[in-house]
């Protein structure tokens, strides 16, 4: 029974009644928009949704229900007046129906304060005595790099599980760093979601971490996405013997990362990119043109004359910020096409001393 409820992923699920164009898109248009990267509706789970309306003027919203595979289920337009808050609540009906997994986009003109309840009803399902257990979460921003707790303690039929969502049309690809309570990187996995599409899984059972579970487990995990101008949404959650549980996700990383920046448009994209020391990044020519990347500052780092489709990747192994240009289509200072480098704490860079090996290591 306390296994089959900590099995059970939870998360937001909102009721709406009437279905949309299947040409509309998933992700609303609006100046701000607002994530919540899963959603359970059925098996036991209804959800509450809250949003305030944090400004002193009305403010229109727009909230868009989402299929796994991103295609759009539903949505609702709606008028907040100021400091006002709406809530949105499950049919109590759906409680006993078959588990549904979905993810929400609020597009909002102004600012807004979204948060979510879980609330877990066993009788509904059929489970004797009845379990009734309610957690809450905010709403999650997205994010290119970022690190969630994990704690894994398999005498309690525990689950650590992980949602993902991706707001992105084209897919992005996710790399996973499992870290031990020592700081240690002791496995590594990846996976690509699609354009709109989003996904939860139970870290024990990815074959990449199994071995590290078994007998319990305590430290972190750390994410990014290889390309940070497709960043993602997540949450973590999970249950310890018959409680519930949901952690926010917090910007940032500690460990080295892979990423990449694209040269596209004259542009570099991102145009700022801040990783941990000992990351790799690997500039990918995406015009029709030639393009470098090289350090305003002479003697840091040059990728050399990349052609189309053309990459190049550095490691960069101390703290630094380290502007930089392309020198066919902009110059030093930030000029046309440029873009910073920011290694760990972001220390003045400057020519690598001597007789100590260059730190940034080219491959």
């Amino acid at each position: 029974m306390k296994r089959s409820l900590c099995l059970l992923v939870f998360l937001v699920a909102f009721f709406f009644p009437a279905p949309l164009p299947r040409a509309q898109q998933p992700i609303p248009s609006g100046n701000l928009r607002t994530f919540v990267p899963h959603s359970a509706t059925g098996g036991g789970y209804l959800t509450r949704v809250f949003i305030t309306n944090l400004t002193g003027n009305a403010n229109q919203l727009t909230i868009n229900r989402i299929r796994q595979s991103g295609t759009l289920v539903s949505s609702v337009t709606t008028t907040l007046q100021p400091a006002a808050t709406l809530t949105i609540i499950d049919s109590e009906s759906e409680r006993t129906q078959p588990i549904r997994f979905e993810w929400f986009a609020i597009a909002s003109q102004m600012p807004i304060a979204a948060s979510v309840v879980f609330d877990f009803e066993g009788q509904s399902v059929g489970l004797s005595p009845d379990i009734r257990q309610a957690v809450g979460t905010l709403a999650t921003p997205t994010s290119s790099a970022f690190t969630a707790p994990v704690r894994f303690d398999p005498t309690t039929f525990a689950t650590i599980s992980m949602a993902l969502a991706n707001p992105n049309s084209a897919s992005t690809t996710i790399n996973m760093k499992l870290v031990d309570q020592n700081g240690t990187v002791v496995a590594q996995d990846s996976l690509t979601l699609t354009g709109f599409n989003q996904t939860a899984f139970d870290l024990s059972t990815r074959p990449a971490f199994q071995g590290f579970f078994s007998g319990g487990f305590l430290g972190s995990l750390a994410v990014a996405v290889t390309d940070p101008s497709k960043p993602v949404s997540a949450i973590m959650l999970g249950g310890l013997s018959t409680q519930l549980f949901s952690l926010p996700v917090v910007v940032g990383v500690a460990v080295p990362i892979e990423v990449t920046v694209n040269m596209i448009g004259l542009q570099f994209d991102p145009r700022d990119i801040t990783v941990p020391r000992g990351s790799s990044i690997t500039w990918i020519n995406r015009d029709n043109v030639a393009h470098t990347a090289t350090s305003d500052s002479s003697g840091i780092f040059d990728t050399g004359v990349l052609g189309t489709s053309g990459q190049f990747t550095i490691t960069f192994n101390t703290d630094a910020t380290i502007p930089y240009h392309c020198i066919f289509h902009g110059q030093s200072g930030g000029i046309g096409m440029a873009g910073r480098v920011i290694v760990g704490s972001g220390s003045s860079p400057g020519p690598s001393p001597q007789p100590e090996p260059d730190p940034y290591i080219r491959k």
